[in-house]
């Protein structure tokens, strides 16, 4: 196990703990299911940055969503579809594929009717073993579910795959929004 904090002007920011163990023989095999989402690439909305309305930091992803856009009343309790970088890495590691993962907007907000702030409370991201890392131009699936919401909070786990459906990583955060 690592710990390590993230410090700015004296306070703490962000606490990280990773994880790490070596591969051993094991009686035990079951193959993660094949992440299917309801559409490809091809049937999906692009998300465009507009200058004040949408995080500045969405102009260095590629997003395309098969269900609603945030804020839009989305009567769906998921969020999917497919992320890429912008400008196309030369490989894509772990920390690449945090970045594709955190660029996901919290799950409830395309639910929301108007603008309202959001924030992670809690994440956790875990890599499937080994990792097979994408190619820098391929698209990432992504599909997140809400496990529960009440009172101002969200519970929400997401399958991540490859191009192929396989799974890579799956992300559990519980999130807090004001609307």
């Amino acid at each position: 196990h690592v710990v390590g904090k993230g410090v700015q002007d004296g306070q703490v920011k962000v606490l990280i703990q990773g994880s790490f163990g070596a591969s051993r023989e094991s009686a035990i095999h079951v193959a993660a299911e094949p992440l299917v989402l309801t559409g490809g690439v091809d049937q999906t909305q692009k998300l465009s940055y507009i200058k004040d309305m949408i995080p500045e930091f969405t102009k260095h992803f590629d997003f395309r969503y098969l269900t609603k856009f945030p804020f839009a009343g989305s009567d769906e309790t998921s969020l999917e579809g497919y992320v890429r970088f912008s400008e196309e890495p030369e490989s894509v590691s772990e920390a690449h594929l945090l970045g594709l993962i955190d660029a996901w907007p919290p799950t409830t907000l395309p639910m929301m009717k108007k603008l309202c702030m959001a924030s992670s409370l809690s994440w956790t991201v875990e890599f499937i073993q080994p990792y097979q890392a994408p190619r820098g131009d391929e698209y990432i699936g992504y599909k997140a579910d809400i496990v529960d919401s009440q009172d101002g909070y969200a519970y929400a786990r997401a399958k991540v795959a490859n191009d192929k459906g396989e799974l890579i990583a799956i992300s559990q955060q519980t999130v807090t929004h004001f609307g």
